[in-house]
């Protein structure tokens, strides 16, 4: 049963679509019922378009609508640009524009890679261990100990949990300091070889 004290909220999911589309349907499937989903679909956004062109996009045509972005972290998300864009456009505030909150939540399939260059943390609540260099490094920027803007959270144990989650992450979306963007955008996926990034 869902927790009707927490509001239900307009997510944007962000995810790697080739390697994770799988686990973003069953988490729809799953936990739909939690929130709005106004993720980009497969092949929405043509890949000829400038970094600028598809951010404007993404912020315009599908985040503007929702209030928290989710971001589903398999084993390569850390590696993608449109991720990276995604999460840059969802803590960008503009005129037009609110940013969001950000939550990040290990998918099932995730493992630590054998070298992690910064210390492991653990997920809130601490059920599963994560490598910083082995999330999107624009999402490490912003959760703790760097910022406490997002969080990182393991797979939910039911609807109830996610959408308590959802809440939190909309409530911290104001909190000062503001979101560090200052990391270069992505111009092209990371090399899907390695296992983790290293600046």
């Amino acid at each position: 049963m869902i927790n009707t004290a927490a509001p239900r909220h307009k997510i944007f999911v962000s995810y790697h679509h080739a390697g994770d589309q799988a686990y973003k349907e069953s988490f729809i499937r799953a936990f739909g019922g939690a929130f709005d989903d106004f993720s980009v679909r497969t092949r929405e956004i043509p890949d000829n378009l400038t970094v600028d062109e598809v951010a404007r996009r993404i912020r315009d045509e599908h985040i503007r609508d929702a209030t928290v972005t989710v971001v589903l972290i398999g084993n390569g998300t850390w590696g993608r640009k449109h991720v990276d864009w995604e999460i840059y456009s969802s803590l960008r505030e503009t005129r037009s524009n609110l940013r969001n909150g950000l939550l990040g939540i290990l998918l099932p399939s995730y493992r630590l890679p054998q070298t992690c260059p910064l210390p492991r943390q653990r997920a809130e609540p601490a059920r599963t261990e994560y490598c910083p260099n082995n999330i999107p490094p624009r999402l490490w920027d912003n959760v703790p100990p760097n910022r406490s803007f997002g969080t990182v959270r393991p797979w939910p144990a039911d609807a109830t949990e996610l959408r308590a989650w959802i809440h939190e992450a909309f409530r911290r979306r104001d909190q000062e300091p503001p979101p560090n963007l200052s990391r270069d955008r992505f111009g092209r996926n990371r090399n899907e070889d390695d296992s983790h990034w290293t600046s």
